[in-house]
């Protein structure tokens, strides 16, 4: 049983470092099997795509273990042991008194909540709307996120800086979780020497991993492969699954070049290696090249170095990308994709999609709304922008903007949904009868609730 901090980050480390897992919303610790993906998908249809279904199938038989970000902390607390052989890998659910609350819901449990991350413990929760992790000390946390791998994972605390090697994530709180005893609580959060002190950009949790994870998929299809090589593209190369042109298509070359140099001057014989490596940075604004510069440039961008160093880069822009739509007031999921798409054509920067993106905050604000808006604005690319609009749509993404529900049944589906009603139930005395009148929602979560558990 996890008692103190130190228990809870060995416990973190052991899964993150000796574990195979995957990110699956609404899972604390499961195998991943056929029973628990299409209980998952019955939860949560808007979620569980027909990719994601697919994916996660791939994994059944392989050992492999199943966790959110929340139900990561909360199935290591409820004495999740890695056990294939039980349902929830040997956690037992709502024990140790430790409840079952969402995300939002664990920091507003938490003692000493703080913004300040030069005073942060070791074992404080970590916190944005909606996502949460664990401060594991040096700089870094672990998470189970989509974002990156797509697992339980370490990360760098941006607030504290950046590590060479990890990804990084700006939080916005932190806090000491009640269910533990914090030993040693003096220890902070000195930065190593392998750290900068530059802070990445905040996000807004996990729904903007979900619209990148997505609007990746879809800008893939749209770009290219791994080796992609446009010789001449517009008056320069452009490489990659994004498609990376000039300047950008040779920092990412120098990238995949310096990992591997001996590798690297094989592939591309000493000129052409020699040219990537030395360039400064806006020699290749208007560099073409041959047929066979492009079939070695090609082999290179396929090495396993190549291939990580364009996964890292494209999930770092097309994260940027989101949050750039985020900044213009883009809520819905469908409009953040299809908006991603757009300025990766046009840079993160465009005017023309700030205007498309405010216009379509005039009407609806979802993707139906963005795509006529782009037709009102421009038509050029509008073969692609269709195109895009019709895949957002395929992916049946539940739009609040659409929503049909009513407040209060929102308000009880989403508590249903973060498996913590009961909990609200009790605290607010309905269940023992000390509240009077009930209020409406409570009446309605009763019916829902009910119905849903049939």
């Amino acid at each position: 049983m996890i008692k103190t901090n130190t228990d809870l980050v060995a416990a973190l480390q052991n899964v993150a470092s000796k574990y195979k897992t995957v990110y699956m919303w609404g899972v604390f610790g499961s195998p991943v099997t056929e029973a628990i993906i299409a209980a998952k998908v019955k939860q949560y249809p808007s979620w569980y795509t027909a990719a994601i279904q697919s994916s996660l199938r791939a994994l059944i038989g392989k050992g492999y273990f199943a966790f959110d970000c929340v139900n990561l902390i909360k199935g290591l607390l409820w004495d999740w042991n890695g056990d294939a052989s039980k349902s929830n890998g040997g956690a037992a659910y709502n024990t140790n008194g430790v409840p079952d609350t969402n995300a939002d819901g664990m920091i507003a449990l938490c003692k000493d909540v703080s913004t300040d991350f030069s005073k942060i413990v070791v074992g404080e929760a970590v916190w944005l709307a909606g996502h949460i992790g664990i401060y594991i000390g040096g700089g870094k946390a672990i998470e189970c996120t989509p974002s990156w791998s797509n697992c339980v994972q370490t990360t760098a605390v941006a607030n504290i800086g950046t590590i060479s090697g990890l990804n990084a994530r700006a939080w916005t709180k932190h806090g000491k979780l009640p269910y533990i005893t914090y030993e040693n609580s003096a220890t902070t959060s000195t930065p190593t020497q392998a750290q900068t002190q530059t802070p990445a950009p905040s996000t807004q949790g996990d729904i903007v991993a979900i619209s990148v994870k997505h609007a990746a998929e879809i800008i893939y299809a749209n770009e290219g492969n791994y080796g992609s090589v446009n010789k001449n593209d517009n008056g320069a190369l452009s490489i990659g699954k994004v498609q990376w042109h000039g300047s950008r298509a040779l920092s990412l070359m120098q990238t995949i070049v310096k990992a591997n140099l001996a590798q690297a001057q094989t592939l591309l014989g000493a000129t052409l290696y020699n040219e990537i490596l030395n360039a400064k940075s806006d020699a290749w604004n208007a560099r073409v090249v041959t047929a066979d510069e492009a079939a070695k440039i090609s082999s290179l961008l396929t090495t396993t170095a190549g291939k990580s160093a364009q996964d890292a880069l494209a999930n770092s822009d097309i994260t940027t990308y989101v949050n750039k739509g985020m900044s213009y007031g883009l809520k819905d999921c469908g409009a953040l994709i299809y908006f991603a798409d757009g300025v990766n054509q046009y840079g993160t920067n465009s005017a023309l999609w700030k205007t498309i993106s405010e216009s379509a905050l005039k009407a609806t604000g979802d993707v139906t709304a963005m795509f006529n808006a782009t037709k009102a604005q421009t038509q050029n690319y509008l073969d692609r922008r269709e195109k895009v609009y019709k895949a957002v749509l395929a992916l049946n993404l539940v739009s609040i903007t659409q929503d049909t529900r009513t407040a209060n049944e929102i308000t009880v589906d989403n508590a249903i949904a973060d498996g913590v009603l009961t909990d609200r139930l009790h605290w607010l005395g309905v269940l023992s009868g000390t509240i009077k009148p009930v209020p409406e929602y409570i009446k309605i979560a009763l019916d829902r609730y009910h119905a849903k558990m049939l």
